[in-house]
């Protein structure tokens, strides 16, 4: 379970917003506004300019990715549990 707030104009009609995915084993939910997380396992924030995603996470550290598609964003995050 992630929840996201900040700058995500492919979950927000208006580019800013707050939004929560679900992951199970077979599929991806993603819904706007907040659900209940019990137990959050991580904080991060992540940029997302072009091609690279840039990820600070206070578990993880930093890292880098590329996407094969153009974007932007700018979330801070929480991964947990529901």
């Amino acid at each position: 379970m992630f929840i996201e707030i900040g700058f995500d104009p492919d979950n927000h009609l208006l580019g800013f917003g707050i939004s929560t995915e679900l992951k199970f084993e077979d599929r991806e939910v993603r819904k706007r506004g907040l659900v209940a997380m019990s137990v959050w396992q991580d904080l991060y924030l992540r940029l997302w300019i072009g091609k690279q995603v840039h990820i600070l996470s206070i578990k993880e550290g930093y890292k880098c990715q590329i996407k094969t598609r153009k974007n932007v964003k700018f979330v801070l995050g929480i991964k947990g549990k529901p």
